[in-house]
């Protein structure tokens, strides 16, 4: 049989209805397959796979609704028209058989021409609907396509440009640095560049690429990068997702502040650095609180090359910095900046 031709199944128990039926919508064209019940329909239904079901509503073993109830269950059916054959005129019967999913009903007797337009009205309807759907489908699918294309594009164009300023950051680690210093000069380079490869493999290791774990971020700076045996560092970190364009130079401004708070720390003195963050609201807050290390003033003008990062990976937050002395010995500095 041709794959175009409709498949109609009819459920009907009254063997001169069924094949009066059958015969009639065989000579019109259609693939019937008859069956005498609704048990026997839905045995035969997954290897028949109709395109419409015709069904009495009153038939022994198992009944019309009964029938169309356990065939809306099975994948694929629950679009399918079925259309109820009734000699009852009951408004109960209908409207039991509308809340169960039938498309339309046909009282008994009724002639061929009205079986015809109501097998035509439902296929028609039901191609309506997958065409409908198929439609809104395709577009949904257009839509997260134009949206994955201008997001590719964003990604690649942000990309180009943390490639660029990583460029510029390298760059500058080399005109900061006094080159008559010789091993320690490059030394300090191979330093930064390696805490900016670390800042960035922590920065893309997580689940999503434009987010960053503040928390993950510090602690892994801390156990990674600084290895300060004369200063005790601590951390009390809220956990905060930072957005990547935030990750990379808050990663790097930690490193920058650690490395100059501790590079003058003494091996006789117990010197600590306690860390602590929050956000409320818009803002982040980071707080550096050194004790037994000497204090520094970011604000001032410094020829320092160690000191001269800090500002520029402040102000690619768009924060600030300031420092209070709690004492002699303790004194606590604040970076803020909008999230």
């Amino acid at each position: 049989m041709c794959k175009d031709v409709t498949r109609v199944m009819v459920v009907e128990d009254d063997p001169s209805i069924r094949d009066s039926i059958t015969d009639f919508l065989t000579l019109e064209g259609y693939d019937v397959s008859g069956n005498e019940n609704g048990r026997q329909a839905l045995r035969n239904i997954a290897s028949f796979n109709p395109d419409i079901v015709i069904s009495d509503v009153m038939m022994p073993e198992m009944n019309g609704h009964t029938l169309l109830s356990e065939y809306r269950k099975l994948e694929n059916a629950r679009e399918i028209p079925f259309i109820f054959l009734t000699a009852l005129t009951n408004r109960d019967d209908f409207r039991n058989g509308m809340k169960l999913g039938a498309d339309d009903y046909l009282t008994k007797p009724f002639t061929h021409t009205e079986l015809l337009d109501a097998i035509d009205i439902q296929l028609k309807k039901f191609k309506h609907r997958r065409r409908k759907i198929k439609g809104e489908l395709e577009k949904i699918v257009n839509d997260k396509l134009s949206v994955a294309d201008r997001e590719k594009e964003s990604i690649l164009m942000e990309l180009h440009d943390r490639v660029k300023n990583n460029m510029a950051t390298i760059a500058a680690f080399f005109e900061l640095g006094d080159p008559k210093k010789g091993q320690e000069y490059v030394e300090k380079i191979k330093d930064r560049v390696f805490a900016m490869a670390s800042v960035h493999e922590e920065a893309y290791s997580h689940d999503m690429l434009t987010m960053v774990s503040s928390q993950k971020m510090i602690v892994s700076i801390i156990n990674n990068l600084l290895n300060t045996k004369n200063v005790t560092l601590s951390e009390t970190i809220d956990e905060y997702e930072l957005n990547i364009a935030h990750a990379i130079p808050f990663g790097l401004l930690i490193y920058e502040m650690l490395s100059y708070l501790t590079k003058d720390a003494s091996p006789e003195s117990a010197s600590q650095i306690d860390i602590s963050s929050a956000k409320s609201q818009d803002q982040f807050e980071l707080s550096f609180r050194t004790k037994n290390l000497a204090p520094k003033d970011f604000n001032e003008p410094s020829d320092n090359s160690d000191a001269l990062l800090i500002p520029v990976f402040i102000q690619q937050l768009e924060g600030s910095i300031d420092y209070e002395n709690m004492s002699e010995e303790d004194v606590r500095y604040t970076i803020t900046f909008k999230v």
